[in-house]
């Protein structure tokens, strides 16, 4: 019985551990593509007008699609929150105004066309540096394009 449950255990932190070596070695083009496993959040699919709600002004938490994954930035409200000074990206896909450092709500889309390679390794930077290590993964939104804004 106690192998039974030693080796359960094992099974399960395995997959936690190779979650986060996928976050962390995982070609970006591929988190673009098919987004990232994440087993400490549902699998809950958002749609834009969701994701929208989570502008800390009609909800009270802070979310945010970075590559159509949905990060739970509350606990980065003096940024995102609705004093803070990238309150514009709360409830957005933010993917294509990160690659271009470009801050308009007219860019907060996931749409790639145009983009050049140097704006994907500096969007990977951000992503990883700073929504992966800092924000829990709350679900995921589909890809949000500009005639959806």
């Amino acid at each position: 019985m106690r192998w039974w449950i030693i080796s359960h255990v094992c099974s399960i932190l395995g997959a936690y551990a190779e979650v986060a070596a996928y976050q962390y070695f995982a070609p970006f083009e591929d988190v673009l593509k098919k987004g990232i496993p994440s087993p400490g959040a549902a699998e809950r699919w958002f749609t834009p007008q969701e994701l929208r709600e989570h502008d800390g002004l009609k909800r009270p938490d802070v979310f945010l699609a970075f590559a159509g994954i949905v990060f739970n930035v509350t606990a980065g409200e003096e940024f995102y929150g609705p004093e803070g000074h990238y309150k514009n990206m709360a409830g957005r896909e933010i993917f294509r105004s990160v690659a271009e450092y470009e801050y308009d709500v007219e860019l907060m889309h996931l749409d790639t066309e145009g983009l050049e390679e140097r704006h994907f390794k500096e969007a990977e930077d951000i992503f990883v540096g700073t929504y992966l290590e800092k924000y829990p993964i709350v679900g995921r939104v589909p890809k949000i394009g500009k005639e959806e804004l």
